[in-house]
């Protein structure tokens, strides 16, 4: 048996331990929803997220571009601008041994572009190294090992930052899963894991 692993579970996972204390027991709760795959419709901020994200694609083609009347429009075209010319929502897959356990790597990048992973992201507020601890560049990386490098390209509907980590800054995906794997088994949740995330790959 095969079980999938997710750049989105592990950051469930981490987010736990990242997120303020007001927020401690509501991080817990999503993480449970997620390793559960229960289903909640998206925030509102996440929904400007989804959509900013759809703007930045159609801008990608020139010929879409036909009004720049908003600080979102331009950031939208500013982002464009990196990604054009890629493959779009470009799907990896690598299937890893840990722990005895067979695993199926598996991601879906928002841009693949000369060797450079691009992903999109909407903040309301950014601060420099925001994404340093994710999961989601280590895990990308190892799924595309032809790639040197990984750039978040980050907007809050006004400005755009890029954050960019090399292979060679980059941690390894490895010790992230292995102790992702011992919290599961120290709280229990083992077997969950199991359960729902059983891969169709």
């Amino acid at each position: 048996m095969k079980y999938l692993m997710t750049q989105s579970l592990l950051s469930s996972y981490l987010y736990q331990f990242n997120c303020i204390d007001d927020y401690a027991e509501e991080a817990h709760q999503s993480f449970l929803d997620t390793l559960n795959k229960i289903y909640s419709p998206p925030s509102e901020a996440m929904q400007c997220g989804i959509d900013f994200e759809k703007l930045v694609y159609e801008y990608t083609n020139p010929k879409n571009i036909i009004d720049i009347s908003t600080d979102e429009i331009t950031a939208a075209i500013n982002i464009a601008d990196y990604i054009q010319g890629g493959s779009f929502q470009y799907v990896a897959s690598k299937n890893i041994n840990i722990n005895g356990l067979d695993l199926v790597l598996y991601g879906r990048l928002d841009a693949l572009k000369a060797g450079v992973i691009y992903d999109i992201k909407y903040t309301q507020k950014y601060s420099v190294g925001k994404f340093i601890d994710s999961p989601q560049h280590p895990m990308y990386l190892e799924l595309i090992p032809e790639a040197k490098e990984f750039i978040y390209l980050v907007s809050n509907g006004k400005c755009v930052w890029t954050e960019k980590y090399t292979r060679e800054e980059t941690p390894s995906i490895y010790p992230i899963i292995q102790n992702f794997f011992e919290y599961l088994n120290n709280m229990n949740l083992m077997q969950v894991y199991k359960d729902k995330w059983k891969s169709r790959y």
